[in-house]
């Protein structure tokens, strides 16, 4: 049986932001629902059995923290501080831990991600993105919240995570393409997504206004690059569909990707690796 090809649909909206222009965080404990609400407490158990005194707090980002979680479709984004060991110092660290439980809670398949990040009192100096990632789109779900203290952020070079990334991301898929093994459907979409939040930061001071809906991120790059929307849109029904060919993905990744590449550059005034 053929899957069902998704459709491109005009979803998300953009944050809300003061008079000032800084971006208003929409996480809200009160827009955690079931099943989510439930997949979160079994999270929250494994980093207290996992980390014991060494938890500082959990946190929960993105479209679950904001009540638009769509079964199915999307990730269950967690990521908990801890006390330093010494002088240890982990911006951002993958845990391998299963997500079994989560999972049976939700009833559906779903990404499930735990990630270490260490605690500093002065934590907005010492690990900036996590802050912004913090204090614009995170749920405290456990222990004590450092959103409050941290800065307040505006659409531009403060809140750029992605752009920075790309390059890695990128060479690395294009050199298994090289070897001829195979790039999974997960990675692909990973790819993809990281694609569609550059082309954002692209032009994200520009539109000052902040989104993580990716549809809003197609359209906001295109407005800005009408020559190149053909191939940004390419990049968003390639993650809603990601079972492409190695051949057409090599070709895209080739030109847009060289493009993409250069504009990063030439935008932000970085060195093209």
């Amino acid at each position: 049986m053929m899957k069902q090809r998704r459709e491109i649909e005009p979803l998300g909206s953009f944050f809300a932001q003061t008079k000032d222009g800084y971006v208003i965080n929409p996480a809200s404990p009160e827009r955690l629902v079931s099943p989510w609400l439930e997949a979160l407490e079994e999270i929250r158990q494994i980093y207290i059995q996992k980390l014991g005194e060494q938890l500082h707090s959990v946190y929960v980002r993105g479209s679950v923290a904001f009540g638009t979680a769509i079964a199915g479709f999307s990730d269950l984004d967690s990521f908990c501080l801890v006390y330093p060991r010494g002088a240890e110092c982990v911006i951002w660290q993958a845990l391998p831990w299963s997500d079994d439980a989560p999972v049976q809670q939700l009833g559906f398949p779903c990404a499930v991600e735990f990630v270490s990040v260490t605690f500093h009192h002065n934590f907005a100096q010492v690990n900036p993105i996590v802050s912004m990632i913090i204090k614009t789109q995170s749920l405290c779900i456990h222990g004590p919240d450092i959103g409050p203290a941290l800065p307040d952020c505006r659409p531009g070079l403060a809140m750029m995570m992605d752009a920075e990334l790309l390059d890695r991301q990128l060479s690395a898929v294009e050199a298994e393409l090289t070897s001829g093994r195979p790039v999974s459907p997960e990675q692909v979409q990973s790819l993809m997504k990281r694609i569609l939040r550059t082309g954002f930061e692209l032009v994200m001071e520009r539109e000052s206004c902040y989104a993580t809906s990716l549809y809003l991120l197609y359209m906001c790059f295109s407005r800005h690059y009408p020559e190149r929307e053909a191939d940004m849109r390419w990049v968003l029904e390639t993650f809603l569909n990601p079972d492409v060919s190695p051949l057409q993905l090599r070709d895209r990744l080739t030109d847009f990707g060289i493009w993409l590449r250069q504009e990063v550059a030439s935008v932000l005034a970085w060195g093209v690796k």
